[in-house]
């Protein structure tokens, strides 16, 4: 898992389970967190299965900002209010 990923994880858990020792099961994993989402600075969410995320968006980096790029037809289309 990518620092990121871990330091997410970590952050939702409680800090006496962060010095137990387990093996990671991906597939349990993926059974009950199935999408990876990032909120950028100007205000775009990115969400894609997070099997597929680095596949759903070409990521660069570039002087500390990052930019996605993505390719793909339009399946559906929602407004949402906010929270």
């Amino acid at each position: 898992m990518s620092k990121a990923t871990k330091d997410a994880i970590a952050s939702v858990l409680n800090p006496v389970l962060l010095a137990d020792k387990f093996k990671f099961d991906r597939d349990e994993f993926a059974r009950h967190v199935s999408y990876k989402q990032i909120e950028l600075d100007n205000g775009a969410v990115l969400s894609a299965p997070v099997d597929q995320f680095e596949q759903c968006f070409e990521e660069t980096k570039k002087q500390g900002r990052v930019t996605y790029t993505t390719t793909g037809h339009i399946v559906d289309e929602r407004l949402k209010k906010l929270k």
